[in-house]
């Protein structure tokens, strides 16, 4: 922004218009509670794994990440961080947020961390400050959750009743769907997804069939968006025929074939749940190119999803102009 013109543009026009946000994750139960956050850690920290992972890359120990200790300790251990991710989005992040809605200017460093932490302290206690308001705060217009096909969306049926003053919609987010490859924790969820669907999951068709009942449940909650996240666009190496054979099979407890389908069962859900968004009108949204759970012993212990995340080099362009295609159900791509 070095011209007046630019001056113009971004203050006159960009800067005032409404913020819609098909993506994120803020917790849809945060915003019906509606209540006051204790303090900057919870606010802050207690969620956010681009910070976790600051923070770990720092050597800052896991107790002060995820670990119960009092959370003034934990605010310092970011203090510490923040002044080492200048030229990171995190460090403009943390100060763009301090100046607004907090009018805090200064640095936050190690020297400044306890009074920064006091005087937030306070202001979080008043109505101001509650989550709704902060969201209204920024000009959010529609702020868009991410939300499982099994989730029960209780928390958005509220939002609408209250009439909170800004639209929360939910995002159709059906990851745990795709991994077959994933045993008895896969076929729990399947089974929860029976329980909501009121549909006895058995094979590819009847699979399809529950996750559309939930889709046209997630479309009357006001849903108008899925969202997607994959290393890279699947390509299929086996035939519907097959890939159905084995989820068949995984269903009935037999997991030995399940790793080598699991990029063609991803492709053929993939696939029939597009058709679905695209009669409803639906946003799609494909995060690609995320390497999931790179520490893997940490993932083990902590669970997935962790913050041990990092960006997969992966081919892109030519994946996802295959899965644009038109395909036949029964091609082989070999």
């Amino acid at each position: 922004m070095e011209s007046s013109v630019a001056e113009k543009i971004y203050f006159d026009y960009a800067a005032p218009q409404p913020i819609i946000d098909y993506h994120s994750h803020l917790s849809p139960h945060i915003l019906a509670r509606n209540q006051p956050f204790e303090n900057m850690t919870e606010l802050w920290l207690q969620d956010d794994h681009y910070k976790w992972r600051a923070m770990r890359a720092f050597g800052v120990e896991e107790l002060f990440i995820t670990g119960e200790v009092d959370p003034r300790e934990k605010f310092r251990k970011w203090a510490e961080v923040v002044p080492y991710t200048i030229r990171s989005p995190l460090f403009h992040w943390t100060h763009m947020e301090l100046k607004n809605p907090f009018g805090i200017k200064e640095l936050l460093n190690p020297y400044t961390a306890d009074r920064i932490y006091n005087q937030t302290l306070e202001q979080l206690q008043s109505d101001d400050f509650k989550p709704r308001k902060i969201l209204q705060n920024f000009n959010v217009e529609m702020q868009g959750t991410t939300d499982d096909p099994i989730d029960s969306l209780m928390d958005h049926q509220q939002l609408r009743q209250e009439e909170s003053g800004i639209k929360v919609l939910p995002s159709f987010r059906p990851d745990q769907v795709f991994n077959i490859n994933q045993g008895d924790g896969y076929r729990n969820y399947i089974q929860q997804l029976e329980q909501v669907s009121y549909t006895k999951i058995s094979n590819f068709e009847s699979l399809i069939a529950a996750l559309k009942k939930r889709i046209d449940y997630f479309h009357l909650a006001g849903c108008v968006s899925s969202d997607h996240s994959f290393p890279s666009m699947p390509v299929p190496h086996f035939t519907i025929e097959e890939t159905d054979q084995i989820f068949q099979q995984v269903m009935n407890g037999d997991d030995s074939q399940a790793e080598k389908v699991h990029t063609s069962f991803t492709f053929y859900v993939l696939t029939e749940l597009c058709k679905l968004y695209y009669d409803k009108g639906w946003v799609q949204q494909f995060h690609l190119g995320a390497l999931r759970d790179g520490n893997i012993n940490k993932a083990k212990i902590a669970g997935s999803n962790q913050g041990y995340d990092s960006i997969g080099d992966y081919a892109q362009a030519t994946q996802l102009s295959f899965f644009s295609k038109p395909h036949g159900r029964r091609g082989t791509i070999s």
